[in-house]
């Protein structure tokens, strides 16, 4: 399992762009999705913010060196180095909720998967303010059963600011206003004629 330091030396060019991804997630269910949040529950809010954010990540590291994109069994990881990192909303202690299959338990246990490269596995997600209306926090943790054994804020501090791979980012078309449908003027029908 890497370092806090070895993971910011591995990371550290790609934090402002996964920021901006998961930013971008966040904005996309904002701008599409929001006004039906009376029907959307938190998983599916939880859902949509994943899928738009893994969306933005694939087209933003789309031929980057050194980054690689794997999903199998329905888990998703993006390769960086030495981490293999996945998107996640987190709890406010930092740690991300699963259903714990054997999959997901080796992935907190920090134990290598079959048919995954051996690497620390980390997630990068964001933490939702008390209301649960925007987000508080961006974090890339590394956890340890139900501990986070280390975690570092992109743009914090400086880390992840300097350098980086931020890349223009793809902007979702705006959806069409619906149809109005009006109903058809018949014309007046005059004495005597028929329409």
């Amino acid at each position: 399992m890497l370092s806090k330091d070895d993971a910011e030396r591995c990371l550290g060019p790609y934090l402002p762009t996964i920021k901006t991804c998961i930013d971008g997630g966040w904005a996309a269910w904002k701008q599409h999705y929001a006004a039906r949040e009376h029907v959307l529950d938190a998983r599916a809010r939880a859902s949509i913010v994943y899928c738009e954010t893994l969306a933005l990540a694939k087209a933003a590291f789309d031929g980057a060196e050194g980054v690689r994109f794997v999903k199998k069994r329905g888990l998703s990881l993006s390769y960086i180095g030495e981490v293999a990192l996945r998107f996640k909303k987190l709890k406010r202690n930092g740690t991300c909720s699963n259903v714990p299959t054997q999959q997901q338990r080796c992935l907190q246990m920090q134990i290598e998967i079959p048919g995954f490269l051996p690497s620390t596995y980390v997630n990068a997600g964001y933490v939702l303010d008390p209301l649960q209306q925007e987000i508080e926090r961006v974090l890339v943790s590394c956890q340890l059963a139900d501990k986070v054994i280390w975690s570092i804020r992109p743009g914090q501090d400086g880390r992840g600011t300097s350098g980086g791979l931020v890349t223009r980012l793809p902007v979702a078309p705006a959806l069409r206003p619906a149809r109005r449908v009006r109903p058809r003027k018949d014309k007046q029908v005059k004495d005597g004629e028929t329409s």
